[in-house]
């Protein structure tokens, strides 16, 4: 097909990026999914919020978890006890290789989070992936700065996404 010249360029819209040139995301459930269902949504979207990062390549597990399981990751990984939000694993030998890590988010702590910030629970976990994603693009938040400016990224995107603020809502 050949773009009309009459036709303004900024009408045009671009073609989706091929599967080959995407981040491929799969969304693994090791506790019963909520309703609305996380499958087809939140690995869905984080496609699309890969590729607003400008991640074309690359491979991007989420695994949903209860608070047991987080709990043992939590104390294995990091030392600490008990269930936390988001833990994320880089499996990249070398900076600059295509993503390639694990994002487990646990769904109890989501389901305590979404009552209090007044939203689905589909979308806090959507919020604990697009976070995930970004620790592995270098987002840190372990200082309040860095925080902060992280946690407004996640906003961005999510907004960009069509889901709204998230972590700001509440």
């Amino acid at each position: 097909v050949m773009d009309d010249p009459d036709e303004p360029a900024s009408s045009r819209e671009e073609p989706p990026p091929s599967d080959a040139a995407r981040c491929r995301v799969e969304l693994v459930l090791l506790v019963d999914d909520v309703d609305p269902p996380l499958l087809g949504y939140v690995d869905r979207l984080l496609v699309r919020a890969a590729d607003l990062l400008g991640i074309d390549r690359g491979r991007l597990t989420i695994a949903a978890v209860d608070d047991t399981y987080m709990a043992t990751l939590h104390q294995q990984f990091k030392g600490i006890e008990g269930p936390t939000d988001v833990l994320t694993f880089d499996f990249r030998r070398v900076p600059g290789e295509p993503v390639e890590g694990d994002v487990v988010v646990c769904v109890d702590e989501a389901r305590r989070q979404a009552v209090n910030r007044g939203h689905e629970v589909r979308a806090e976990v959507l919020l604990y992936a697009v976070h995930g994603l970004l620790h592995l693009l270098g987002y840190d938040d372990h200082e309040p700065d860095s925080a902060a400016a992280m946690h407004d990224r996640e906003d961005t995107l999510l907004a960009a996404l069509g889901v709204g603020r998230v972590y700001a809502a509440g």
